[in-house]
């Protein structure tokens, strides 16, 4: 197995780990990293804050590990640091004879360790006792043993969630009485203290495992401060008003189509591993010729950098089919370059994660190589494109960012307002984008590619007589 970035951040327990696993990776920490190719094994000692480093020791072929630090997650950011190393900078690591002290490890964990000198003239097992040894070791569990070691795992992985609804419930009611109050102030009174009001209120709901609602009010500044003053008040209140009717979602979880307590839960907090993802039999797998219609980089306030690369399938009965692959990594660890670039495609089976209107996915299978410059798609008239994000909407009232393809469209500014528009119908571009788009502005587009969210498109690409326009300029 090649060990790789993607799998080190799968193997982590929580993000949270990964975080302080890229601090590690600096070559002044390990005294020691080695690697033994013939047992696929990497090594290395950790300086901690203790007199003795820490001792590490990854089995890159079936991902098994040990570290001799106290912590209490699975593998510890030490394990994941020494991987990362390996996985990005190989060349740190020296070629050399195991250790004794990996040799016991990898000993203990396959019943069997491997000759040293030192071993020399100490008592052996007789060939049998050792079959027998072995034969014990291959003896299945006992099946009453297994099945009550089963049913105590998912009567306390029931219990933590339990524990955890209940600590997210009183989150709510935290954020319920903070918006009362904010509303009793008046929102255009509290809005030049709207920043440190949404950040108190965030905090409480990290502390209540309330991580997605946390991250959504602390955005809500931002978003709010790059409007003009006179928009400000009201897209608070709106905003406000979407989260506050997520939160009384949450609490009725029951009563809501099963498919949309998906959307509920993982946009209050509540996340799916890809492991769990891809042994989902239930979960939608669309296999299809996708192709990259746009990439964006965002910096998180947890200090992540999430890369989401949009896709549109090729065609279904009701038209293609878009979905996003995201991809995190800790800002600390440098800037990370996207999976894929606009104009790629690729055959793949993505999974889809469970919703009311599936869009983020994972790839599952990708069938052959990657090709690129391929052709913009086709767009919708742009009156078509809009009246289907709002049908969308209506069954998934936090339908948040999807893709929006428009046909013969153009780019017009007025002032300081950059917009979309066919002459009948007209979308704002987001503000910030004004000096992008305004070289293409007034220029006939055959088809726009952009991220709409309901409130402003981001525009990502365009296809002009002169070629194809991208956010970073024409290509040809």
């Amino acid at each position: 197995m090649t060990l790789t970035i993607r799998k080190i951040e799968e193997m982590a327990p929580d993000q949270r780990s990964l975080t302080a696993a890229a601090k590690l990776r600096k070559p002044g920490k390990w005294p020691t990293l080695a690697t033994e190719s013939a047992r696929a094994l990497a090594w290395g000692e950790c300086q901690g804050s203790g007199a003795n480093p820490y001792r590490v020791v990854l089995d890159t072929g079936q991902l098994g590990y040990k570290c001799t630090c106290p912590s209490r997650k699975f593998p510890c950011k030490h394990v994941l640091a020494l991987g990362w190393m390996l996985a990005s900078s190989p060349g740190q690591f020296a070629a050399a004879a195991a250790p004794d002290w990996v040799d016991d490890w990898l000993g203990r964990r396959k019943g069997r360790r491997r000759k040293t000198p030192a071993d020399k003239g100490k008592p052996t097992l007789s060939a049998t006792a050792a079959d027998l040894a072995a034969k014990v070791e291959e003896l299945p569990d006992d099946p009453e043993v297994a099945e009550k070691k089963r049913k105590r795992s998912e009567a306390q992985a029931a219990r933590l969630k339990e524990r955890r609804h209940a600590s997210i419930l009183e989150g709510l009611d935290a954020f319920d009485r903070w918006l009362l109050d904010l509303l009793g102030r008046g929102v255009a009174m509290a809005l030049p203290e709207l920043s440190t009001l949404c950040r108190q209120v965030a905090r409480r709901l990290v502390d209540a495992k309330a991580g997605g609602l946390a991250g959504a009010v602390d955005a809500l500044p931002s978003y709010v401060f790059k409007l003009p003053e006179r928009e400000r008040a009201e897209a608070t209140v709106l905003r406000l008003g979407r989260l506050h009717l997520l939160a009384r979602a949450y609490r009725n979880l029951d009563r809501l189509p099963e498919a949309l307590q998906h959307d509920v839960r993982r946009l209050v907090g509540w996340t799916t591993k890809r492991t769990e993802l891809l042994d989902d039999p239930g979960a939608l797998r669309v296999t299809a010729r996708w192709q990259v219609l746009a990439g964006r980089t965002v910096i998180q306030a947890d200090a992540l950098r999430r890369i989401e690369t949009w896709l549109v399938g090729d065609g279904e009965d009701d038209g293609p089919r878009h979905a996003v692959l995201l991809d995190y990594h800790p800002v600390s660890a440098g800037k990370m370059a996207p999976p894929f670039s606009p104009g790629d495609s690729f055959e793949a089976e993505l999974v889809f994660f469970r919703s009311a209107m599936p869009l983020r996915a994972v790839i599952g299978q990708q069938h052959g190589p990657t090709s690129s410059a391929a052709p913009v798609p086709a767009g919708l008239p742009l009156a078509e494109a809009v009246a289907d994000h709002r049908a969308r909407l209506a069954v998934q009232p936090w339908l948040g960012t999807r893709p929006l393809l428009a046909a013969d469209v153009a780019v017009a500014v007025a002032g300081d307002r950059p917009m979309l528009t066919d002459g009948a119908t007209t979308l704002p571009i987001d503000p910030a984008q004004l000096e992008t788009v305004r070289p293409i502005a007034g220029m006939p587009l055959d088809v726009a590619v952009g991220l709409w969210d309901g409130d402003a498109l981001v525009l990502a690409g365009a296809g002009t007589g002169l070629g194809r326009w991208t956010a970073d300029g024409l290509v040809e």
